[in-house]
């Protein structure tokens, strides 16, 4: 007969001599075995250290799939669940009661001796800030009374600001102090915790007692220097109170601000004195992480001799393929196990969620109710009693009213009788001033229709020059717009315009605006004359047109080829009817010569002639040149036009100031 497991407990160095002096065929199971045995372990490890740490368990969720789930069936239920459904189980064959007590005080030793035993001074010392002691009570208030303010309350100051100041450097030696003992608490964890993980033969348990002894040495520091900052502000406290109680100094700006200080540095203290004690309980839950890890590496390994219960695990006997195939079909059926756990412990666990939900919610809404209910009854009795109290100021103030109004109106009546007879003799003194000044008004206007009078024939005489350069200025606009009509050819409509300038000048000699004008005028417009709006707009399709073929000639000219290359290319050109606008932001580099002929063409048929000669401006090359003369000419044309308008507007203003 084989014989069974002397004990519980996994062995690793007899482990490794054994796949030492194995041979190299029996070497893959054994390793296989090892290494499901060490995961084991570690999953058990990691799940027991998860049950106290908090935020280790955190970043394990993160970190691992389907670790939350693991967590969430496994913690909540606090023990492993046994396999009695898997195929195999029952058959596991029965350990020696006395192995297993054996195993047990062998473990308990073990533990003792490795394991730091804690002492009073491992408890983080909790020092409430209302236990420490105040500082002593002067034997009077200096602060009290009126007299000296000045004084007082620049010796207050100057105790506020050296207590703020003593206080704050306290504080932050106590914190400081504070983050140390922490890092050795936190050092003295991690090395126990390696110490623990590690195998029983290479755990470092001197480093872990020079870390306790680091720890205890920063605790006891920490203790004293808290003490200190506490007393600090304790004495700050006591010195604002002391400046709140005086006349002079009550109203100082740094008492509330020393109390505002005391209120920040207390509350810093006790988030100091918190995260201090949120370690510490870390480094009690280490007291029991080496048992979990032993009680799982024990069941983990009862379960793998469970299902072979026939190997011979002690003497290293070669695994066979079936034996494997039984230990992977274990795993996949207890992965399938925990999940379908996990997955019904999710589901119960959503339910009763929905469940506290509901009701919460149901008495929320309840209380919802009763609270809305009370209130409304509340407002309705407010409302009453107000109505109440308004009702009655209302009739004491209407009774007010009215004796306030009797005495009003008596002292009213005996001042308007006083006052009318003074306003009786007022309306008559200024109805006899306004009598005068109508008189002096009426000999004003009197004197004015006199000298109208005697200048009626010099209005007459201007109201006709008036009218004479109006049909004058009218000539002139007809012949800018029109030209000679008698004419058949574009240049002998150019009519010139110096022999209506002079008969203009003729009609109103002594008009300086009309030799302002005359002076400005072109030479070229006088002598010569300009084309006629209709001969323009000939001029312009003949630019355009030609403007188009030579749209892709550069600055240089080109040759035939050149020309022949922007013929073609405009002929097979078609223009889009676009929608221009005056506002529109024209980019030259970004615009050609084709797109700006497009251009000038809408706005010159809609009679924006200015638009039309600037845009015409921006082309560039052949173009520029086919339309240069065009352009001196447009401008010309619409300076004249311009002129002519002035001059009109000006005979009708003339004509105007004539009328009478």
């Amino acid at each position: 007969m084989r014989r069974g497991p002397p004990c519980l407990k996994l062995n690793y160095s007899r482990q490794q001599k054994r796949f030492a002096s194995s041979r190299a065929a029996s070497g893959v199971p054994k390793f296989l075995g090892f290494s499901i045995l060490s995961t084991a372990a570690g999953v058990a490890g990691v799940t027991a250290y998860a049950t106290y740490d908090a935020s280790f368990r955190e970043k394990v969720e993160k970190n691992v799939p389907y670790s939350e789930m693991f967590f969430k069936k496994v913690l909540n239920k606090h023990e492993i669940s046994s396999l009695v459904d898997l195929p195999g189980i029952h058959a596991v064959p029965s350990i020696p009661k006395k192995a297993i007590e054996d195993q047990k005080k062998s473990s308990t030793k073990l533990l003792e001796e490795k394991t730091v035993k804690p002492t009073d001074q491992d408890k983080t010392p909790v020092i409430i800030a209302n236990a420490v002691e105040p500082p002593a009570k002067r034997a009077h208030n200096p602060y009290i009374g009126s007299d000296q303010a000045e004084t007082k309350n620049e010796g207050l100051k100057k105790m506020l600001v050296a207590k703020i100041a003593k206080a704050e450097n306290g504080v932050r030696e106590a914190t400081g102090a504070k983050l140390k003992t922490i890092r050795a608490i936190e050092h003295h964890i991690q090395t126990l915790r390696e110490a623990i993980e590690a195998p029983e033969s290479s755990g470092d348990w001197d480093r872990v007692t020079e870390a306790h002894v680091e720890a205890q040495k920063m605790k006891l520091i920490d203790s004293r220097t808290e003490k200190e900052a506490r007393l600090l502000v304790a004495e700050l406290s006591a010195e604002a109170n002391l400046g709140a109680q005086g006349e002079t100094t009550m109203f100082n700006p740094l008492v509330s601000l020393s109390k505002e200080t005391v209120k920040q540095l207390n509350s810093q203290l006790e988030k100091a004195c918190a995260m201090a004690r949120e370690v510490e309980s870390e480094k009690i839950f280490m007291r029991d992480y080496e048992k979990l890890v032993k009680e799982g590496r024990n069941r983990f390994a009862l379960e793998i001799r469970a299902v072979l219960p026939d190997f011979d695990w002690e003497e290293g006997a070669k695994m066979k393929k079936a034996q494997l195939n039984a230990l992977l079909t274990h795993a996949h059926l207890r992965v399938d196990q925990l999940s379908r756990q996990l997955l019904e412990q999710k589901l119960r666990e959503d339910e009763t969620i929905r469940k506290a939900v509901e009701k919460k919610r149901e008495k929320f809404e309840a209380q919802v109710a009763t609270d809305t209910a009370v209130t409304q009854q509340q407002v309705k009795l407010d409302n009453a009693k107000l109505d109440e109290e308004l009702k009655k100021r209302l009739a004491e103030a209407e009774q007010t009213y009215k004796e306030r109004l009797e005495q009003v109106v008596k002292t009213q009546k005996q001042l308007y009788d006083i006052e009318h007879a003074r306003d009786v003799e007022k309306a008559v003194n200024a109805e006899r001033d306004t009598y005068k000044a109508q008189i002096t008004r009426a000999l004003a206007q009197l004197e004015g229709v006199e000298v109208a009078l005697k200048s009626h024939v010099a209005m007459d005489v201007e109201n006709r020059r008036s009218k004479q350069v109006w049909l004058a200025v009218q000539n002139l606009v007809n012949t800018i717009e029109y030209g000679n009509r008698a004419s058949c050819c574009m240049e002998g409509r150019r009519a010139p315009l110096e022999p209506q300038m002079k008969m203009l000048m003729k009609c109103g000699s002594h008009d300086g605006f009309l030799k302002t004008i005359d002076e400005l005028m072109n030479k070229i417009t006088k002598t010569k004359g300009e084309y006629a709006r209709g001969d323009l707009n000939t001029r312009f399709d003949k630019v355009y047109r030609i403007g188009r073929r030579v749209a892709w000639v550069d600055e240089n000219g080109g040759g035939l080829m050149a020309h022949l290359f922007s013929w073609l290319r405009s002929a097979v050109s078609f223009s889009l009817n676009e929608a221009y606008s005056r506002e529109d932001k024209i980019v030259p580099s970004s615009q050609s010569n084709f797109s700006l002929l497009n251009r000038a063409k809408a706005y010159w048929q809609a009679g924006d002639v200015f638009n039309a000669i600037r845009v015409l401006q921006l082309t560039t090359g052949a173009t520029k040149r086919v339309s240069k003369d065009f352009i001196d000419d447009a401008r010309r044309h619409e300076e004249a036009k311009f002129m002519a308008r002035l001059l009109l507007a000006h005979s009708a203003l003339m004509s105007v100031r004539s009328t009478y």
